[in-house]
């Protein structure tokens, strides 16, 4: 199996519609942490590029506190 693929179907798991935008961020925050203590750092931004770009401010809009 590719890891590529299993961290593509966890991401899309996170994209489910009944989770809110707030819900989906702290998801793909666990799952980046997590990959970030294992070194993996790509994949520890991949998990956040629906709201962070390297070297930019992470976008926030539509996010509750």
């Amino acid at each position: 199996m590719r890891w590529d693929c299993v961290r593509v179907s966890a991401f899309n798991s996170i994209s489910d519609p009944l989770l809110s935008t707030s819900e989906q961020v702290l998801a793909c925050c666990a799952v980046a942490r997590e990959h970030l203590e294992m070194g993996d750092y790509d994949a520890g931004c991949d998990a956040l590029q629906r709201w962070w770009t390297l070297g930019e401010w992470p976008r926030l809009r539509g996010l509750s506190t």
